[in-house]
């Protein structure tokens, strides 16, 4: 509209003429301002990485050293993050196994002390089966003295065990072959030997010959059944030695 035009309006109507055009440029103004305002920050930002980054003026070849590490620094967070997510979600796995396990025929139960060595060690979380049919060789949980032990079978009822100076086990005659033992050792034994099993129990030892305390020593004995919580079956955890046993 030309200026001429502009001077026979009232001024109601050059008001309701400029309204418009005055908001849409208070909205402009404010979006050049949030732009700035990003801007600068961006700038600030670039500034002070590009600073830090030391281009050098003859050839502005980067600092790799510098560039390396602000790329550990940025990795490190996401590293960690992922770390801690990995973590939650495994105790939440480890926490619904549990709980689902417990509901049935198995219990979830915590390793502690070393006479499982090296099969099992302590803080280990294993499964064991409330139904069991045991055997010579399976490892076995049972209540002593309010609390819970876990060591192998080695014999069962009427069999006849042996054990000579240097560790080796015998059983109706015939010695073992016992891979899993590291340090073949005649241990904590006051029994008299050759040892009949009496019937209704299990001969126990742990495989840590030199440190356990098992059924080669009087005080604990051979196991009744009535005392066995169950056939330990499985290594839930640590992750990274999930096993079957």
């Amino acid at each position: 509209m030309k200026n001429k035009d502009l001077k026979k309006l009232n001024r109601k109507e050059l008001l309701e003429l400029f309204l418009p055009l005055s908001r849409e440029n208070d909205a402009l103004k404010k979006e050049n301002q949030i732009l700035q305002k990003k801007s600068d920050n961006t700038n600030k930002s670039n500034t002070e990485l590009i600073s830090k980054l030391k281009l050098e003026q003859d050839g502005e070849k980067v600092n790799t050293q510098i560039i390396e590490e602000e790329l550990n620094r940025v990795n490190e967070k996401k590293s960690v993050f992922k770390i801690i997510t990995r973590i939650l979600a495994t105790l939440i796995i480890v926490a619904a196994v549990t709980v689902l396990l417990s509901s049935f025929a198995f219990s979830v139960l915590r390793v502690t002390g070393v006479s499982m060595r090296p099969t099992l060690d302590t803080q280990e979380v294993i499964i064991v089966a409330k139904k069991y049919n045991l055997q010579c060789g399976d490892i076995v949980a049972f209540y002593y003295n309010n609390e819970i032990l876990i060591k192998r079978v080695i014999a069962t009822s009427g069999q006849i065990v042996d054990i000579n100076e240097q560790g080796d086990v015998y059983v109706d005659g015939k010695q073992l072959d016992e891979p899993y033992v590291m340090d073949k050792n005649r241990g904590k034994c006051d029994i008299n030997l050759p040892f009949q099993v009496p019937e209704g129990k299990f001969f126990v030892m742990g495989d840590s010959r030199k440190s356990s305390v098992d059924s080669r020593n009087s005080t604990i004995g051979c196991i009744s059944d009535k005392y066995i919580e169950g056939k330990v079956i499985f290594r839930l955890w640590p992750f990274n030695k999930i096993s079957l046993l």
